[in-house]
């Protein structure tokens, strides 16, 4: 089970009351509306990076969700993702049966819909899809949505993605003919480089990977390939 990260902890998101409108209609928008803006900042980044985001991304909303819900499940499928982003070998397939009794839940039917959009950029991003912002992008948009405070989550985003595309700049142009890209050469993302604490060096990366893969445990998250 993931820890509660620091950044989390302190934007005070966790149980805070569902004040925003949910409905089948509302979700839908979300899935279909296009923030070219924010598609942009997101696709600044390394392809890696952009599964990072995803999984940060989708992090948040789940610890956003806990005490109204049971975001056991969904935090064992982040720790899967964040996972990927080291190896993609080290996680098994995120796909989601959608199973809410109700569209218009207004805690079940987003975390579910999170989910989803997690298990879309998972599948991007091993395939190499070069369309993988897309996702990430929703699940940023989907988060400001459900957030206590939009203007300190606004904050919040613009600086990660910011710092994110400063440290892990999008490399070579994509190749639009096959719309794949191979990432293998970039360097991995480790969960800790959220934290506001975290100083990025590639010996800093390197052992917060290290320590993030000796706590990932396969036996005991269904999400987690055997390493």
């Amino acid at each position: 089970m993931l820890a509660q990260p620091e950044y989390v902890k302190s934007a005070g998101i966790v149980g805070a009351p569902i004040k925003y409108k949910w409905n089948n209609d509302r979700g839908m928008d979300l899935d279909d509306v296009q923030n070219d803006r924010l598609y942009d900042a997101v696709d600044a980044s390394s392809f890696r990076a952009k599964m990072a985001l995803a999984a940060v991304l989708t992090e948040w909303i789940a610890w956003r969700f806990d005490g109204h819900t049971d975001v056991t499940d969904a935090l064992m499928r982040v720790e899967a993702a964040w996972a990927a982003v080291v190896d993609a070998s080290y996680s098994k397939d995120l796909e989601i049966e959608l199973v809410a009794d109700d569209d218009s839940e207004p805690v079940k039917a987003p975390l579910e819909s999170a989910l989803n959009h997690l298990s879309d950029a998972h599948d991007q991003y091993v395939n190499g899809s070069i369309y993988l912002a897309e996702p990430v992008m929703k699940l940023g948009m989907l988060a400001r949505h459900v957030a206590p405070d939009k203007k300190r989550f606004d904050h919040w985003l613009s600086a990660t993605l910011a710092r994110t595309a400063k440290v892990f700049p999008r490399g070579a142009p994509y190749d639009e003919d096959s719309e794949t890209y191979d990432a293998s050469a970039e360097p991995p993302v480790p969960r800790a480089f959220f934290e506001a604490d975290f100083e990025y060096t590639p010996a800093a990366a390197k052992a917060a990977i290290t320590r993030f893969l000796q706590h990932a445990k396969p036996a005991q998250n269904p999400y987690l390939a055997k390493r």
